[in-house]
């Protein structure tokens, strides 16, 4: 189980290294240091706080509040992953339209529209 929790950290360096291989062979841009961590701080809440918190909130809290709901779905690891990425990337989409319909959470979120490259980091 430990080395499915490595791919994405493994595609996430891998995607890094091409983009940064491609960047040097064809003159791309360098970011400036202020470009740098805002793109860090933003991998860091997509790509560290925002698992973690799930991951505590399906075996911490859920089943603190709930425990009858343990067993409820008996999805399999495939159906259990099909049915998250699902339901994952549905809540990412409703907050990705907060950020734009929202004037406080879009000073938040305008930075990630100008990249002055489209790339890993800018995602």
């Amino acid at each position: 189980m430990i080395l499915w929790s490595l791919l994405p950290l493994t595609a996430f360096w891998l995607l890094f290294l091409l983009e940064r291989k491609q960047r040097a062979a064809h003159g791309g841009h360098a970011y400036a240091p202020g470009d740098w961590m805002m793109n860090l701080s933003g991998f860091f809440m997509q790509g560290v706080a925002v698992p973690l918190s799930g991951y505590w909130l399906a075996t911490q809290f859920f089943p603190e509040i709930w425990p009858a709901a343990k067993g409820i779905l008996p999805l399999g690891i495939i159906g259990a992953f099909l049915l998250n990425f699902v339901v994952v990337d549905f809540l990412y989409y409703l907050q990705h339209r907060a950020f734009h319909k929202i004037p406080e959470l879009w000073r938040l979120h305008a930075p990630h529209h100008y990249s002055p490259t489209v790339n890993i980091w800018a995602t």
